[in-house]
């Protein structure tokens, strides 16, 4: 059960006998990083870290460290980030879980973003896509897609960022990912106005709005250039 008293700093309890009640947890803690209680998303998600080792169910293990550095990347902490992710990888490849392993692959290309390491990202993200392809998921390669755009689009290759989310998009629209198309539109337009293309910018850029008022209520607006896919 999760006992929580009533600071911030109240410890919360996990114990859980099976993956089902981990799940509840995992609720919690991303209602907490969510609302913006990230000291207690993050001792949560150490507990079930430790519930998780000891109940030797890699699948969640390698979730919960994906979570916690998701986690941290919010914050910014991108040292901190990367370890998570590493373990979570770690575990994905001893489980055999490509799809685990292709969203922990998403959350690290943004750690390399954010630390310019522009052909490690590259590497990852096609990875990530070659994932994505073999298991049939549009959103992850979407944001796969997206992701190197927005990296083409700051090193200032234009044409290469124009494809990449020309890719993107139509595969966010045929999950209907509204936060997608928002990111994947509002990066677009950056593109156009880069260019001076402001027709197209300002079109995109009013796509952009309409995506992100319809993703309000769920995601608070589109503002991220990068698709992280999860807290």
């Amino acid at each position: 059960a999760i006992s929580e008293k009533g600071s911030l700093h109240s410890e919360i309890v996990v114990q859980s006998r099976s993956a089902f009640e981990l799940g509840h947890y995992f609720d919690v803690a991303r209602d907490f990083a969510q609302s913006g209680k990230t000291e207690r998303a993050s001792v949560l998600y150490r507990q079930v870290i430790a519930q998780c080792a000891r109940l030797g169910d890699k699948k969640q293990h390698a979730r919960a460290f994906r979570h916690l550095g998701n986690l941290f990347l919010s914050q910014g902490r991108l040292g901190r980030a990367e370890k998570m992710l590493h373990q979570s990888l770690r575990l994905c490849l001893q489980t055999g879980e490509p799809l685990e392993e292709a969203y922990a692959l998403n959350s690290l290309a943004c750690v390399q973003f954010h630390r310019g390491k522009w052909q490690k990202m590259e590497r990852i993200c096609r990875r990530i896509i070659a994932i994505a392809d073999s298991t049939q998921c549009n959103r992850l390669c979407a944001c796969a897609y997206n992701n190197l755009g927005a990296m083409y689009s700051l090193r200032g290759f234009e044409e290469q960022a124009l494809l990449a989310f020309q890719v993107s998009l139509p595969l966010f629209e045929s999950e209907g990912d509204v936060q997608g198309l928002a990111e994947a539109y509002n990066n677009l337009a950056t593109v156009y106005r880069e260019k001076k293309i402001w027709r197209e910018a300002r079109k995109h850029y009013a796509n952009s709005l309409h995506f992100a008022r319809l993703a309000e209520d769920a995601y608070k607006g589109a503002k991220a250039p990068l698709n992280k896919d999860e807290m």
